[in-house]
């Protein structure tokens, strides 16, 4: 997998899309050290149930330090 290799950017909000990305990243198909988070609102506290020791980034920092971007939204997000 190509990006199993990169510095990744997860960066969400709403809980639906959060709870797809983390199952995703809970696969372990993706090294979760290379896992750079910004999360605020519901995604946060999904976050930090999935995700004990995650640390939570600044928007630009983890946007800068990345290779790939994922992210999601809600559909009453504008």
């Amino acid at each position: 997998m190509i990006i199993s290799n990169s510095n990744i950017a997860v960066v969400a909000y709403d809980a639906g899309a959060a709870n797809h990305i983390f199952s995703w990243l809970k696969t372990g198909y993706i090294d979760i050290g290379k896992v750079h988070f910004c999360v605020a609102g519901p995604a946060a506290k999904i976050c930090a149930q999935l995700f004990p020791d995650f640390v939570n980034n600044e928007l630009e920092g983890v946007l800068n330090a990345a290779s790939v971007l994922i992210s999601g939204t809600g559909w009453m997000s504008s």
